[in-house]
């Protein structure tokens, strides 16, 4: 059965394997996302404990430190960015104690739509989605490494666009936004929203090895 009918648009076949499938688009999106920043994290602590300290390691507790000593500030269980520096063991035992545990809720407890998903999964590894919501970032000590503003905004837009939708799933808000495209342009924004994953997954693994050196 052919998905489109030309003079009514999506029939209600094509319009669920539509969902079905930017559904799937957003769980495999999402899926690299995490897996990717989760090897990046771990790449910096072996750096960090290895050779040196890690850039975006000593950015994760930073953020997770100025979060701390905002909620509750007796409390002080992250050193000082002057004593983390000096010292990359006491940065690892940081990360291992205390900032990996919420780093880990973090992403599981991440299911935002679109853009702002990308800003509070990467803005705290240094990774500049947005420049005007990462001055935030800076002012807790977190520094630069990245930025996937370099990414074609297009694609970007593309994908932060059909995750919105997927989050919606197979409802009636979802099929309302599906039903005024076409397979063919479907097609197209999934290719897109995967070249921009590519695009982004080679910027970060570059960026964040340079940092590292």
């Amino acid at each position: 059965m052919d998905p489109l009918i030309p003079s009514t648009g999506w029939n209600s076949d094509g319009l669920d394997a539509a969902c079905a499938y930017v559904g799937l688009l957003h769980a495999e999106v999402e899926s690299t996302l995490e897996e990717m920043v989760g090897i990046i994290l771990e790449n910096s602590r072996t750096v960090t404990f290895h050779y040196q300290t890690h850039p975006v390691l000593m950015n994760c507790v930073l953020h997770y430190r100025a979060r701390i000593n905002g909620l509750a500030p007796e409390l002080d269980i992250i050193p000082a960015k002057g004593l983390l520096k000096k010292d990359p063991l006491l940065l690892i035992k940081a990360w291992d104690n205390h900032v990996k545990p919420y780093f880990s809720l973090m992403v599981e407890k991440n299911h935002g739509a679109g853009v702002k998903y990308m800003e509070k999964m990467l803005h705290p590894l240094g990774v500049v989605v947005n420049e005007k919501a990462f001055r935030r970032f800076e002012g807790q000590g977190v520094s630069k490494i990245s930025s996937i503003r370099k990414v074609g905004m297009v694609e970007l837009m593309e994908l932060a666009s059909l995750r919105g939708v997927a989050m919606h799933g197979n409802s009636r808000a979802a099929r309302a936004r599906l039903s005024i495209t076409t397979p063919e342009n479907i097609a197209a924004r999934g290719a897109m929203s995967v070249s921009c994953m590519r695009q982004i997954a080679t910027v970060l693994a570059k960026d964040t090895w340079k940092a590292g050196r």
